[in-house]
């Protein structure tokens, strides 16, 4: 699909959107028009569902030779050149991201700069903010800013040296001298020099991540690193666990733990303000749910029903630091009521966890081993679910001493080693891998599934899945 426009050329192959400058005639010189162009196409594809990343060229030989000489006459002239507002990028990142090119940084797609040729002054800084720049080696970039009695303009005075650092940045922006793309990549200016077409392997690159990288996960790590170069490091900690946490409840979650654990490639849905690719397991796949049924309102992929293994039983599993009364009471009135944390041996041995017995016995090493039941601090009687929740989140917390548990308790730390996880024979190390795959502490809180009748006998695989289906919650086996 293309898009007709004077100064630019605009195409989407999926999940490609090209957008190409094109004055060759010109160097691909920018113009006010050029520039209105630009914001439109890259607010076209961030609403496009089908683009997933964006590569910015040049047609002909260069890439831009930046502002065409006729506005520096009209400037002189005592014209401005102030261009409209942009209309691309999100305004929700605030000010700092809604100048000319700043804005494209806020876009929440992977933008690509396919730099195929010469490159200079407000050139520099529409390539200085995309997130990737590819370049051939041949190319050569410049500043050119103080050569015509100007300053470092468009942001790149705040640009460059967050990229190659101060030195390297005044360099450029004194001397204006030209660089070409092998050096360029040396100082880190460009990512990549590329032999051949510098397009293709940028548009190659965009089809690599959109057939593994969530989108939605794509946007908010872009949003993250922007954002907190202007933060300290106590708030961009704090700002990663908020996402973290908020990430586990999505659907691009579930699916990348599906996918991973299935061992194919991920489908994520993509972004787009029209139509939208939903993944395998969209709202569009799910059954419609009675919540007065289930204590969730909405998919809850943090809870996940996991079988296999020696055994044909399924059991709930859920991380450690996610423990909440409310999560355990519902574990508890719907399994058999015995809960395991499944830990990974380096926990247990910090947390000094003795072996109560090998299970099941008289198999190797690497079989699981049960620790002596636990109760954190002076709980009430151990039983409650606040109790038992209180326990969970203090084995998955790093801060926890062993001293600060008390014996007997009523949650059975389950020890899994090192040798167990890598080969998932038993559902306990598939546990503790899925909570590490989550980026969270290595300690899953399990139980295993029982009827609801008065038999209270095991559930099989279709009850295990219709179980699933009803409380909205992944399902692996």
């Amino acid at each position: 699909m293309t898009a007709s426009y004077n100064t630019i050329l605009y195409d989407v192959n999926d999940p490609v959107a090209t957008l190409t400058l094109n004055r060759p005639g010109a160097l691909n010189a920018w113009t006010f028009e050029m520039g209105a162009e630009i914001d439109d196409a890259l607010a076209r594809a961030t609403d496009d569902s089908r683009v997933v990343g964006i590569v910015i060229t040049g047609s002909g030989r260069a890439f831009c030779a930046g502002a065409d000489m006729s506005l520096l006459a009209e400037t002189k002239s005592g014209v401005g050149m102030r261009p409209a507002p942009p209309t691309a990028g999100d305004p929700e990142w605030g000010a700092d991201f809604r100048g000319t090119f700043t804005s494209i940084l806020s876009i929440p797609k992977p933008t690509i700069a396919a730099i195929n040729g010469p490159v200079a002054g407000m050139a520099l800084a529409l390539a200085l903010a995309c997130d990737v720049r590819y370049i051939a080696p041949d190319a050569k970039v410049t500043t050119a800013f103080a050569t015509r009695g100007l300053i470092a303009e468009w942001g790149t005075s705040w640009l460059l040296p967050r990229l190659i650092g101060s030195g390297h940045a005044l360099d450029l922006l004194l001397s204006c001298r030209v660089v070409t793309g092998t050096e360029a990549v040396g100082m880190g200016l460009a990512n990549r020099v590329v032999q051949g077409s510098v397009v293709a392997a940028a548009q190659e690159y965009v089809r690599f991540v959109a057939e593994r990288c969530s989108p939605a996960s794509m946007a908010v790590i872009k949003r993250q690193v922007y954002t907190q170069l202007h933060a300290g490091l106590a708030d961009a900690e704090r700002q990663a666990v908020d996402a973290m946490e908020h990430s586990l409840s999505t659907r691009d979650f579930k699916e990348g733990a599906a996918s991973y654990f299935d061992k194919r490639p991920p489908s994520f849905p993509r972004l787009g303000g029209g139509s939208v690719k939903h993944s395998t397991n969209s709202a569009t796949d799910e059954p419609s749910v009675n919540v007065k049924e289930s204590p969730f309102s909405r998919p809850n992929p943090s809870l996940i029903v996991l079988g296999g293994g020696a055994t044909e039983d399924f059991d709930l599993v859920i991380p450690a630091c996610q423990a909440t009364p409310e999560i355990v009471s519902f574990i508890v009135r719907n399994t058999s009521g015995f809960l395991c944390a499944a830990l990974s041996a380096e926990e247990a041995d910090r947390l000094q966890l003795p072996f109560m017995e090998r299970f099941p016995t008289g198999t190797p090493s690497a079989a699981w081993f049960y620790g002596v039941s636990v109760d954190f601090d002076q709980g009430s009687t151990g039983i409650s679910a606040s109790d038992r929740a209180r326990t969970a989140r203090a084995l998955a917390d790093p801060t926890t001493t062993p001293d600060q548990f008390t014996r007997p308790g009523h949650l059975i730390p389950l020890r899994i080693p090192k040798e167990t996880v890598a080969g998932y024979p038993e559902r306990g190390a598939l546990a503790v891998e899925m909570v590490r795959t989550a980026g969270l502490p290595p300690v899953a809180l399990m139980a295993t599934l029982v009827r609801s009748d008065r038999s209270g006998s095991v559930m099989d695989a279709n009850d295990a899945r219709a179980f699933a289906r009803i409380h909205q919650l992944g399902f692996y086996q």
